[in-house]
């Protein structure tokens, strides 16, 4: 009987009290609205926020979306610091801006609202496939990268980064909205190295570069300088101008030879002399001449020289048949004599 009476009594006084409390939270009113809120991208779908609590009677703090009864995460009394997360916030995305605010709340009370604050998440390193790089002539390459999400949000933009400098190379700087740049004023078949990042709509620049330095040669410029020289009664011999660093890479010459305008030999070298075997007398020939660089890219120029094959069984023996001719001479002379010596 004791220990019912006991047990009735202090139902009683936990219920007074809950009452109690419930009054007294009523008559302090709500919670005092955080202060300082700010938020900072930790990465393309990581937010974390922080305020200053300026109330002792809170029971938990929500974030909201600005102007939204839409709840991003909660966390509890005397916290100041929240990391939402994807996981807790699906709509995080990369390069995306959000608007929060913070707001203390107590049961039975009326929330009170911190101000709000503006983060755009920030952007994941671009891929090498994303990354492309053209040799426009002897002395431009421009490179590209695909846009990233919201790429015309805010700042978000590029920058292109010259690593390996062949002399001359440059880097962009920050590029707002552009995702394309040429880097010119640079020497012929020489080899430049390049990498890209994004910014964010924040213009935080703290994404990394795409993983790997991607490289290539300038273009040769045009080929000049071709000559001809006989050789053989079927064979020429043709050359042309060297060009600059012509030993890098892949770097070649490129000879191809057209009789009355159909090709019928060509081949590389690395050497600027060439030598066209079986060449068909009584035909117009031409002989031409392209480089390629370091990378084996073609000029789209070229030099060439015309002939015609049916003077090449002259010239090639046009020494010895002059002795020969010297010859003849001599012993048409040392016959005269002789024969006037006898007279």
């Amino acid at each position: 009987m004791g220990k019912s009476i006991f047990g009735v009594i202090v139902a009683m006084i936990a219920t007074i009290g809950v009452k109690v409390d419930s009054v007294f939270a009523k008559t302090r009113g709500a919670p005092a609205a955080p202060t300082n809120f700010s938020m900072t991208a930790l990465d393309t779908a990581t937010i974390r926020c922080s305020w200053t609590d300026n109330s002792d009677n809170e029971t938990h703090f929500f974030i909201f979306k600005k102007d939204s009864t839409t709840k991003v995460d909660s966390v509890g009394a005397n916290v100041t610091v929240d990391t939402v997360t994807k996981a807790k916030f699906s709509e995080l995305t990369e390069n995306t801006q959000f608007i929060w605010v913070a707001a203390a709340c107590s049961a039975n009370v009326d929330t009170s609202w911190s101000n709000k604050d503006t983060c755009y998440t920030l952007i994941g390193p671009p891929t090498d496939a994303e990354f492309t790089q053209t040799a426009n002539d002897s002395a431009k390459i421009t490179l590209s990268v695909t846009e990233p999400p919201n790429s015309t949000a805010d700042s978000t933009g590029s920058q292109f980064q010259c690593i390996t400098d062949g002399g001359g190379g440059t880097s962009s700087g920050w590029l707002t909205g552009v995702y394309t740049y040429t880097d010119s004023g640079l020497n012929e078949n020489t080899q430049y190295g390049y990498k890209v990042r994004f910014r964010n709509g924040d213009a935080l620049g703290d994404t990394s570069y795409n993983p790997t330095e991607e490289k290539l040669y300038t273009l040769c410029g045009n080929p000049k300088g071709m000559t001809l020289i006989w050789s053989k009664p079927d064979s020429v011999k043709v050359a042309c101008r060297r060009f600059t660093n012509d030993t890098q890479g892949k770097s070649d010459y490129f000879f191809k030879l057209n009789r009355a305008g159909t090709p019928v030999d060509s081949a590389n070298s690395d050497d600027s002399v060439h030598v066209f075997h079986g060449v068909a007398s009584s035909y117009a020939h031409v002989a031409y001449v392209y480089y390629l660089n370091g990378d084996s890219i073609r000029t789209t120029a070229y030099d060439s020289v015309a002939f015609t094959s049916a003077l090449v069984p002259f010239f090639p023996h046009a020494p010895a048949f002059i002795l020969f001719v010297v010859l003849i001479c001599f012993v048409t002379i040392i016959y005269l004599r002789k024969r006037k010596a006898l007279a």
